[in-house]
């Protein structure tokens, strides 16, 4: 919610300067994202997807991974404002599988939860809302205070309209459905026995720079 537009949308053109003197691909990604967020909160989406693509291609132009994630979530979050999940859920999935701070990849969760909500993916936004508290900082009283808000209302959602379909594996949220052929479901089998095999690690067993693993008990 903007409270003042006017002020907002004077920040965002206040950048025009900065952008068209900076030469460093970092720089200028940090402030496209930023750009981009404006436009976002200003529910002009087409224009803040534009601004977060930009920022996107001067991040991998300077290969910093942390500028690249900072864009790609930026994007994602554009792209589920307007109801492409699709390729939003690519986007938040290639940055929370990149190595970056634990307090940069939080944020993605938390974003990813959201997205995962808004199609009726219940159990996958708590997987990814629980990453999200513990990649946090343990003082983050903002992080907490939204977390619980997300909870609460994905189990007012759960009550009225079941838990949804089983949370989705890495490797399938990043292949694209053009990708697949109709000979993947007879030829899958071995790879569904090994994923059966080798789960994915679940929020609660995940590393973080402050704790290693834990290992569930038997």
């Amino acid at each position: 919610m903007v409270d003042d537009r006017d002020a907002l949308r004077d920040l965002g053109e206040r950048l025009d300067g900065p952008l068209a003197d900076e030469a460093d691909n970092v720089v200028k990604a940090g402030l496209l994202s930023v750009r981009a967020e404006v436009y976002r909160l200003l529910g002009e989406l087409g224009m803040a997807a534009a601004a977060s693509r930009l920022a996107l291609a001067h991040a991998e132009s300077a290969q910093d991974e942390q500028s690249m994630v900072i864009a790609q979530a930026e994007l994602a979050h554009v792209l589920r404002l307007r109801g492409d999940w699709m390729e939003a859920d690519r986007l938040f999935q290639r940055a929370v599988d990149s190595e970056v701070p634990a307090a940069v990849r939080s944020v993605v969760h938390e974003n990813a939860g959201r997205s995962a909500f808004d199609q009726g993916r219940h159990m996958e936004a708590l997987d990814h809302f629980a990453r999200a508290i513990r990649l946090g900082a343990a003082d983050d009283s903002d992080l907490v205070e939204r977390i619980g808000v997300c909870l609460e209302a994905v189990y007012i959602h759960v009550l009225r309209d079941g838990w949804g379909p089983y949370p989705r594996r890495s490797e399938e949220i990043l292949v694209p459905l053009s990708g697949r052929n109709a000979d993947d479901d007879g030829a899958g089998e071995d790879e569904a026995a090994e994923a059966v095999a080798s789960p994915e690690p679940d929020a609660f067993d995940e590393a973080t720079a402050e704790r290693p693993v834990v290992p569930k008990r038997d």
